[in-house]
């Protein structure tokens, strides 16, 4: 009875939950090669959310990934994991639940879904939900049907997406936004890969008319080419954010296919005058990445670039800033001694005053109030470097440190750029932020492990309030449980 109970309820737990797939997929394999994938292809989670911030809200600071959205059997299988934190930014602890499966149905359908609960206290934002019952929030965030094939791949439901090789910077979109709902579809042949979706997003009430709803959808294409040896990606694309009232998914637009910039040709790109009615809001990005290895070590270089408005006419290049934004990093995995391994990343990131801003309603590159491509928005310039020291597969220490240093323009922010083409950047009164964290990671056998660490931030210039400056210590816990 109690052995039934106790299924009963994991069941009850995991029945909502989700695995998310990553952007690439991780082979059957030892322990010993899913820590390979980890430290050297660097490819950013997307299975946690909370440390995605909303626009000018208290930083909830996390390291920018976890091992255990890098496990993929191939096979069914579920998940519960905890994350407890304190007191950063919140008095008490902060419990982040969640509960996950995968479901293979054939060698080609795969259903999964994802559930997580939360006592944060911007557990709304993070979440995208609405409704906080007895302090805690709760989504089903993700649930997805997958048919997967050599040449095809197509997957509808709730789910995120992700671009681009940066590991701790996705200057298109970041795969820690409340997942949305939306269909993907993957074209490959030939080592090239053409993966695009299109996303719907909540409609939001319109701003002069309040009876009315403005309807906003994400679309984009990503054509990408991963040379047969595995050693050099390279990617281009474009993302389109098109919004209307009660405005009908555009096809061609959400083509698949075509890019938008042919379109604007075609009287597609409508920009109302008023910037109340149809607007397009769209941006290229361009990536590569290269891998080598020498001897036992191995490297990696990458870098990511967004186009975001380009002035090509000459009158319009005196007096507004290009948007543009760019993201260089490197990583490598060295063999120091015996069993150990040091791992090391560093990433430099740097986006232009009025990259993501946008005059049309609603078509700023935001989500539920949240950045949808740099966690910080534009304005920025950042540092990120990360170490660890591993033992085999059972144990690792690793250290980070993050420099930010942000301007006051923020994407829900008015786009005015005039005035602005030779002001100082990062623009305004600028905030920076510096954090040092520390953790410790012990793999306990049949997929289970502990997770500790600490974080120390110090913001200058807090909520751009001149001369203030702020202080937090944040404690935390992870672990995972494989079902």
């Amino acid at each position: 009875m109690i052995f039934f109970l106790r299924q009963s309820l994991l069941f009850l737990l995991i029945v909502v939950a989700g695995s998310i797939q990553a952007q690439y997929f991780l082979p059957t394999d030892s322990p010993q090669r899913h820590l390979l994938h980890y430290l050297y292809d660097s490819e950013p989670s997307l299975g946690v959310l909370e440390n995605a911030q909303p626009v000018r809200a208290p930083r909830f600071y996390k390291q920018s990934d976890t091992l255990h959205s890098y496990f993929h059997t191939g096979e069914s299988d579920g998940r519960i994991s905890a994350v407890f934190s304190g007191p950063q930014a919140q008095p008490g602890v902060t419990f982040h639940g969640f509960g996950y499966f995968n479901i293979r149905w054939t060698d080609r359908v795969i259903t999964g879904g994802q559930l997580h609960i939360t006592n944060a206290r911007n557990g709304e934002y993070l979440l995208g939900t609405n409704k906080t019952t007895f302090g805690m929030t709760g989504r089903i965030d993700r649930a997805w049907i997958t048919y997967q094939h050599d040449n095809i791949g197509v997957t509808y439901g709730r789910d995120a997406v992700q671009q681009g090789p940066g590991r701790f910077s996705q200057l298109g979109v970041n795969g820690l936004l409340p997942p949305y709902d939306m269909i993907r579809l993957r074209l490959s042949k030939y080592h090239f890969h053409l993966r695009s979706f299109t996303a719907f997003f909540p409609p939001v009430r319109n701003v002069p008319h309040s009876q009315e709803y403005v309807q906003r959808y994400l679309t984009g294409r990503r054509l990408e080419y991963i040379h047969p040896s595995g050693r050099f990606t390279a990617a281009i694309g474009d993302l389109v954010l098109y919004t209307g009232v009660n405005r009908p998914v555009n096809p061609a637009i959400s083509n698949p296919l075509i890019p938008m910039f042919p379109l604007m040709f075609e009287g597609m790109e409508w920009q109302s005058q008023d910037h109340l009615g149809d607007n397009e809001n769209d941006q290229w990005l361009i990536d590569a990445s290269y891998r080598v290895s020498l001897g036992k070590s191995r490297h990696k270089l990458y870098t990511e670039f967004i186009l975001d408005d380009f002035q090509y006419a000459p009158e319009d290049r005196k007096d507004l800033d290009d948007a543009l934004g760019i993201t260089i990093g490197m990583g490598n995995v060295l063999p120091v001694s015996g069993p150990y391994t040091l791992h090391t990343q560093l990433e430099l990131t740097a986006l232009n005053t009025w990259v993501y801003n946008h005059p049309g309603q609603f078509t700023s590159w935001t989500y539920r109030n949240r950045p949808m491509g740099n966690r910080e928005g534009g304005d920025v310039w950042e540092v990120h470097l990360r170490t660890d020291l591993w033992q085999g597969y059972r144990w690792s220490a690793g250290v980070q440190y993050d420099h930010i240093v942000k301007g006051e323009v923020t994407p829900t922010d008015r786009w005015d750029p005039l005035g602005t083409k030779e002001a100082a950047f990062p623009l305004g009164t600028v905030q920076t932020t510096r954090t040092l964290a520390i953790d410790f990671y012990y793999y306990t056998g049949q997929f289970r492990y502990i997770r500790p660490s600490v974080t120390y931030e110090r913001v200058s210039n807090s909520g751009h309030q001149e001369g203030q400056e702020e202080t937090n210590i944040e404690f935390r816990v992870e672990l995972l449980w494989w079902i």
